[in-house]
């Protein structure tokens, strides 16, 4: 058998060199990556701000209507409903049960059960509240969706509302039971407001 020398070998027998190709993958995943990067320098230089922007008139406003409104009227929870949603409120078993004995009608110091909603009636920012009512407490991260919660209320008719954190701007709260709503005074962290409510 005849063995060719390389110089003899025929062109097209050898091996071609390979042609560089653009992928179109690549090249859109390199302008993404760009641009996230571009995005987050940005955002690191120029940071957007989503906090409370009220104006003083707007914060007078709010404490004239609170002033204004007088007592909360508040939508009491029926009476074959109260042993759910005192299950639903994350006492232990000690504190279910003393509520439960003072929500009994015989009880010498009634409570009452009412359902309140509250709300960040301005921007979701991170507004945090405590709320307080006859010895029961509920730390509250403010949405722009309603927060339902189930509290009691006793002879005093008086809700406390603390401020634990503020995203900025002034804590804007929002308050609802039933058919019932208004807009709380703007607050800082550490303050108290004490409403009142009716049932």
């Amino acid at each position: 058998m005849q063995h060719l020398d390389p110089k003899q070998l025929p062109e097209s027998v050898g091996p071609k060199p390979r042609r560089r190709t653009t992928s179109v993958a690549g090249w859109v995943a390199a302008v993404a990556i760009g641009a996230i990067g571009i995005g987050a320098g940005l955002t690191y230089f120029f940071p957007t701000d989503s906090s409370d922007h009220l104006t003083q008139d707007e914060v007078q406003q709010r404490q004239h209507e609170f002033d204004a409104h007088g007592p909360v009227k508040v939508e009491l929870v029926p009476a074959d409903q109260v042993r759910n949603a005192v299950a639903q409120m994350k006492l232990s078993p000690t504190e279910n049960a003393a509520l439960l004995s003072r929500l009994a009608p015989d009880s010498p110091q009634p409570l009452h059960l009412a359902r309140i909603q509250l709300w960040d009636s301005a921007t979701q920012d991170g507004d945090v509240v405590e709320l307080s009512s006859a010895g029961y407490q509920r730390t509250v991260s403010l949405l722009n969706q309603p927060v339902e919660l189930t509290v009691p209320v006793d002879a005093t008719s008086t809700v406390q509302i603390t401020g634990v954190r503020d995203g900025g701007g002034g804590i804007t709260l929002g308050v609802r039971s039933g058919l019932d709503a208004t807009a709380l005074p703007v607050m800082t962290p550490g303050q108290i407001l004490i409403f009142p409510v009716s049932f």
